[in-house]
């Protein structure tokens, strides 16, 4: 599975790079890096373990936010000197292919099984507040999954 393998890439990335990362990041961003980055193949690996068409989709989402999550660390590393250009440049390519395979995958499994965003959400498997997405942004979301 290409997402897998790609998140899987991404995660060993992140564990070399933070090697590098002073101690005293260690428990910090060092921590969160490896932690949002392990958890992209993590929860590709348990929604497909789930055998449900309704859990593999969800869990597909979980790991898309996980990779905003790493990218968003990376960028912050990158700001706090804790990154190279060459790398952060390398491992925010890496998130954006991951992510545009996995959003191909998420489309693919809502095809084939019928699954809408709104079944996610009467399910409640997932949330939105209207308050904080105004039309437009919701529809872009929902246009996006």
């Amino acid at each position: 599975m290409d997402a897998w393998k790609l998140g899987f890439e991404i995660a060993k990335k992140i564990y070399t790079i933070t090697e590098s990362f002073p101690t005293s990041e260690r428990y910090n961003l060092t921590s969160q890096l490896r932690r949002s980055a392990s958890s992209i193949p993590a929860n590709i690996a348990e929604g497909f373990g789930r055998h449900t068409p309704k859990d593999y989709l969800q869990f597909l989402i979980y790991a898309r936010g996980s990779i905003a999550e790493t990218q968003s660390h990376i960028r912050l590393s990158f700001e706090l000197k804790l990154l190279e250009n060459d790398d952060e440049k390398a491992i925010i390519a890496l998130c954006e292919r991951a992510r545009q395979t996995l959003q191909g995958l998420i489309r693919y499994v809502r095809s084939k099984t019928g699954l809408s965003y709104d079944n996610l959400i009467s399910e409640g498997l997932i949330e939105y507040n209207a308050n904080v997405l105004g039309n437009n942004e919701l529809h872009d979301t929902i246009d996006d999954l």
